[in-house]
């Protein structure tokens, strides 16, 4: 998280995790999303627009299924995102 560090020293921002979000449109929607379950000590308030859910076995990873790609297994890490919000837009 390089970005966010740079950005707080750059600027007068609240480093607190309860003051940062992440925010993104398709492809960002995703990552916006993903950045919930493996930054949850950087981030609590994540905004998802028109994320890009289409992409193959996302929405699978997304409920808890284990997905095996290459040879490499994948499953959604487990955290606590209490006191964590997340604002989720998907368009007609």
């Amino acid at each position: 998280m390089q970005r966010h560090k740079l950005t707080v020293k750059d600027y007068a921002a609240n480093p607190e995790p309860s003051h940062t979000a992440i925010s993104g449109s398709s492809l960002g929607g995703l990552v916006s999303t993903f950045a919930s379950y493996y930054y949850p000590e950087v981030f609590h308030q994540y905004i998802s627009l028109s994320a890009s859910f289409w992409y193959e076995d996302v929405l699978r990873y997304l409920q808890g299924e284990k997905i095996e790609r290459q040879g490499n297994i994948h499953l959604k890490p487990t955290v606590n995102r209490q006191n964590h919000q997340l604002y989720l837009y998907a368009g007609n």
